[in-house]
């Protein structure tokens, strides 16, 4: 039986590149174009999937759509302008979420990092279930030791009821 889904190259691509290709803004980390056997880098473009030409402004699911298990071939132009061949293992529709939110999470953390010159520390918690408070107990200490500050991120939280043990670890006496 043959399977068709979309595909996604694991890149996000700028919006209003004008061509040739598409161009990419950034690799999600952990993505079929994070390996090192097919490595793309941010500002590389695709100029063909599947060897069908990539054009500025087309529908991204004309190219995307296919055999799930078939690595897509791409013509890819280099940082140094030279033309390459890649094959690349497709990522499943489905994992990019998950990318997505690793990305955001690593930029996120970089971010903290940089304007608060080390001092601060940064974790997310994205849910108030057992799951994410066990994981937050975890990070709270590797994330906030040595450290003036901990930024506790709860944007994009889907809601739960562990507010209470998350405010009890908070608020421990320091012995």
């Amino acid at each position: 039986r043959v399977l068709f889904r979309s595909r996604h190259p694991g890149v996000r691509f700028e919006n209003g590149f004008a061509g040739p290709g598409w161009k990419i803004r950034d690799v999600l980390p952990g993505g079929s174009a994070d390996r090192a056997k097919s490595r793309l880098k941010a500002g590389e473009i695709i100029l063909k999937i599947d060897g069908k030409e990539v054009k500025p402004g087309m529908d991204p699911t004309l190219l995307l759509n296919g055999v799930s298990d078939q690595p897509m071939q791409l013509v890819v132009r280099g940082l140094d302008g030279k033309d390459r061949e890649v094959s690349l293992p497709a990522t499943s529709a489905l994992a990019v979420p998950n990318l997505l939110y690793r990305k955001w999470m690593e930029d996120n953390l970089a971010m903290v990092e940089k304007l608060s010159q080390g001092r601060f520390g940064y974790l997310h918690i994205s849910a108030m279930d057992m799951t994410s408070f066990v994981k937050f107990e975890e990070e709270l200490y590797s994330q906030a030791a040595g450290k003036d500050g901990l930024i506790i991120d709860v944007r994009e939280n889907g809601g739960g009821s562990t507010a209470d043990h998350l405010l009890t670890s908070l608020t421990q006496d320091r012995k």
